[in-house]
């Protein structure tokens, strides 16, 4: 079944390449969109055929007898076309071709950085909806038709278009980076542009790329699951029973721990990535570099008696900044071109990237991995049960709502700067440009929600899927190790034993 989304896959970039090339920056997305459907319409017929001539007639698996070829690629199918509907979703909440993105970027203009917050949480949070019921509807046809090995094989329908998914998600770091380069290269600014309407495609096509990674993952922890209910023994999960129920709750606040660990690790290497430039700056400028950053240190804690104090400290501070930009213009102009750090001062930065993300796993990670073995242990594979159960299901919705909500903040500041919104101004439409205040001021608040969005996107919401995965199959590899159903967890046999 891969190989045939491999040779499928391969068959589709003709039509970015050959048939349906890129003719401006406007239809960038939508070639890339047309390649996943064409890949997923063509991947059909091929799954049909893998079933047909790779399975038997009709075969037993273990829960179900008497399963047909056509029940397996109806299964197969119903991946595929879920994770195809999936992308389609993510596509329509993280585009700012949408009106949802729209209403983001809207909603910094009308508010500021709160209310683009608030929108783009509840972005997120209504993203889950449609998904969802698309991923239960997936599992709950695969699973009727041929229990969890027709779940596992819905998970490999997703996963048959895995080429060209990499394509696109790829596609996204790839033009960040290439902006990046540009601005640190001094490029004109009309590249600048272009890169920022490249890479708002790829902030879309990279959301999407998850959108598939976690509608896979949550099938293959149910997959898993399964084995893991077969292997220590379990006829059922009855959250009736305390042991389980318990474990549920405690299984759906995993992934909140885990993403406070991780988005506070990615709170703490900012800060520390700050510091260091203020240093370099500094190191730089000189001692004046405190004057002419926000009037001093010990500036940003006068008290003023009134307000005429503080108007006329302002007018004096902006005097002195509009001289130092003037001179500082002065020295560009006459100059051809501007020296580049040593390395060391990049160096120093990479250091603190790389240290933070290496250190800073070590906790989420030990949470993850020791969490199913001390449930498993000490309070027996009936609680393991439900925390697996609470865990998954928590991880699918955390994970979908972090994801859109990140593309949909970064889509909105890439909506701004690209001078595409407009405001009712006395009764008429009237477009916010760059270098007026107006632009200054939503553009700030857009970029407060982009830099919310980052660990959202790129950090806590991939990482759920690593904890969805993880956990079930820690437990299907400790399970014969558990203690026995009949015996309880090490808890329950010291309680029975001084009972």
């Amino acid at each position: 079944l891969m190989s045939a989304g491999i040779i499928v896959c391969f068959l589709t970039t003709f039509l970015a390449t050959h048939i349906n090339p890129v003719k401006d920056m406007q239809g960038v997305e939508p070639v890339l969109m047309a390649q996943l459907i064409m890949s997923t319409i063509l991947m059909t017929p091929a799954a049909y055929v893998v079933c047909y001539f790779f399975l038997p007639p009709v075969f037993d698996v273990p829960g179900k007898e008497g399963i047909t070829y056509w029940a397996v690629f109806i299964c197969v199918a119903s991946g595929l076309w879920a994770g195809l509907a999936i992308g389609k979703l993510t596509e329509y909440y993280t585009s700012n071709a949408y009106q949802p993105v729209k209403d983001v970027a809207m909603s910094c203009a009308q508010g500021g950085a709160a209310p683009n917050i608030i929108y783009g949480l509840a972005l997120g949070y209504k993203s889950c909806v449609y998904s969802v019921i698309l991923l239960a509807l997936n599992i709950f046809i695969s699973y009727a038709l041929a229990h969890m090995f027709g779940v596992a094989v819905s998970a490999l329908g997703v996963l048959s278009t895995l080429a060209t998914g990499l394509t696109i998600d790829a596609y996204g770091p790839i033009t960040d980076n290439a902006g990046g380069i540009a601005e640190m290269s001094g490029f004109p600014e009309f590249v600048r542009e272009r890169t920022d309407k490249l890479d708002a495609a790829g902030n879309t096509t990279a959301a999407i790329g998850k959108g598939f990674a976690i509608s896979s993952a949550a099938m293959v922890s149910l997959a898993l699951f399964g084995a893991f209910v077969d292997t220590v023994g379990l006829t059922s999960v009855d959250l009736l029973e305390p042991l389980q129920f318990a474990g549920l709750l405690v299984g759906a606040m995993i992934p909140y721990w885990f993403s406070a660990m991780t988005m506070k690790s990615v709170g703490m290497a900012a800060n520390a990535m700050v510091e260091e430039v203020r240093r370099q700056v500094k190191e730089l400028r000189g001692n004046d570099y405190d004057e002419k950053s926000n009037g001093g240190d010990d500036d940003q804690w006068t008290v003023f008696k009134s307000d005429i104090a503080e108007a006329k400290h302002n007018v004096d501070f902006w005097n002195k900044e509009v001289t130092r930009l003037q001179k500082e213009n002065e020295k560009k102009e006459s100059e051809d071109g501007v020296a580049a750090p040593p390395a060391e001062k990049y160096a120093a930065c990479i250091k603190i990237a790389t240290d933070a993300s290496l250190q800073e796993m070590i906790p989420p990670g030990c949470l993850v991995i020791f969490t199913p073995i001390i449930v498993g242990f000490f309070f027996g594979v009936q609680a393991l049960a439900g925390l697996l159960a609470g865990s998954l299901v928590s991880s699918v919705q955390m994970a979908i709502s972090a994801s859109n909500s990140g593309g949909a903040w970064d889509n909105a500041k890439k909506y701004i700067s690209g001078q595409n919104l407009y405001v009712d101004y006395n009764g008429k439409p009237r477009q916010i440009v760059k270098k007026t205040k107006i632009y200054h001021e939503v553009h700030n608040a857009s970029v407060i929600g982009d830099t919310v969005g980052d660990p959202l996107k790129d950090t806590s919401g991939p990482a759920l899927n690593i904890v969805m995965k993880l956990m079930a199959i820690i437990s299907l590899v400790f399970g014969p190790s558990f203690p026995s159903i009949e015996k309880g967890g090490l808890i329950a046999q010291a309680f029975k034993k001084f009972a």
